[in-house]
């Protein structure tokens, strides 16, 4: 039990606890002899927790009684498992049974997902961070050096508890956080803010998924001004001829296709709209993009008057921690 409530709390929420399972004696015979149970809440979701009383995995005979089970409590039955063989857990996906291994891996279809055989010690190869990395690497960059807690970040970056674990433990795994705490309440601190950049500066990108054009009137709400403009404001570089904006992919998707053009347009009433893997305005206390993100944004333009002006920003920025 020890090392399920460590395996949820590392990967999911801290807060875990888990607890006798109330309706128990509500459950017919056949449920009764063939599980003990257990409850725990998992990000905010009720769950029942399902112990086998036999080392035999049926499936069929699991999917009728998370059925059955359902008639009695209205959290989600789970199984828990010590060990399980592939193609057993290829059974349990395609019938969508939820289950847990402590330690290893856990199919949550009501919460998230995850898989992994433990996380790597080491990462290898440059590949690029995917957008929660990029986001959870960002508020770190821009938080004083102290140590922080996973629920810290996910109500920042408002995505799941897991997928931010799972972002800590790749930046630890590269040497760019320190790790404190006991296994269920495991906080992360950044190393200084030079290192904990360059370290891992090619595994940086930009934002800046693509970008069209679209009038001004039919702008999103909440859009933040970036590339060369929110750039010319910083320096003395000449502003472009069309302000450019940013506004989260989940914002872009929902404006209708018929308000965006590729361009280019000339007209005065039209601007440049930029949709980005990660919310803009979350890292930034202005109506402009945040300084780092812009740079990684502007850094592909092989301009040699940007690039000079970038490393000035990017070294006063180093220089504040």
């Amino acid at each position: 039990m020890e090392k399920l409530i460590k395996y949820l709390r590392e990967v999911i929420d801290e807060n875990s606890i888990i607890e006798p399972f109330a309706e128990r004696e509500l459950l017919p015979f056949f449920l009764r002899e063939n599980y003990h149970y257990q409850s725990v809440v998992i990000s905010r979701e009720k769950c029942v927790l399902l112990f086998l009383d036999s080392e035999i995995i049926e499936i069929s005979k699991i999917q009728k009684n998370f059925i059955a089970l359902q008639k009695y409590t209205d959290a989600h039955p789970v199984l828990v498992l010590p060990q399980i063989r592939a193609i057993k857990r290829k059974r349990l996906l395609e019938n969508r049974i939820a289950f847990i291994v402590p330690g290893t891996q856990l199919y949550l279809p009501f919460v998230c997902m995850d898989f992994r055989e433990k996380y790597p010690s080491i990462v290898e190869g440059k590949n690029t961070f995917t957008a929660i990395t990029q986001s959870v690497f960002l508020y770190l960059f821009y938080q004083k050096r102290q140590f922080c807690g996973i629920s810290d970040i996910t109500k920042k970056l408002k995505v799941s508890a897991i997928s931010v674990s799972r972002a800590l433990r790749y930046l630890h795994a590269l040497g760019i956080l320190e790790m404190s705490g006991t296994a269920t309440r495991v906080k992360f601190k950044r190393i200084n803010k030079k290192d904990y950049y360059y370290k891992v500066q090619e595994h940086l990108s930009t934002p800046a998924i693509k970008v069209f054009y679209i009038e001004k009137i039919n702008l999103p709400q909440h859009v933040y001004v970036a590339g060369e403009d929110a750039f010319a404001k910083k320096t003395m570089l000449s502003y472009p001829s069309k302000k450019i904006y940013a506004v989260s992919k989940n914002e872009f998707n929902k404006i209708p296709n018929k308000y965006l053009l590729k361009g280019p347009i000339e007209e005065d009433n039209w601007v440049l709209l930029e949709s980005w893997k990660y919310d803009p305005g979350f890292f930034t206390t202005s109506n402009s993009v945040d300084e780092l993100s812009l740079l990684l944004s502007l850094k592909d333009l092989h301009d040699e008057r940007i690039d000079i002006e970038s490393e000035k920003i990017l070294g006063e920025l180093l220089c504040t921690d």
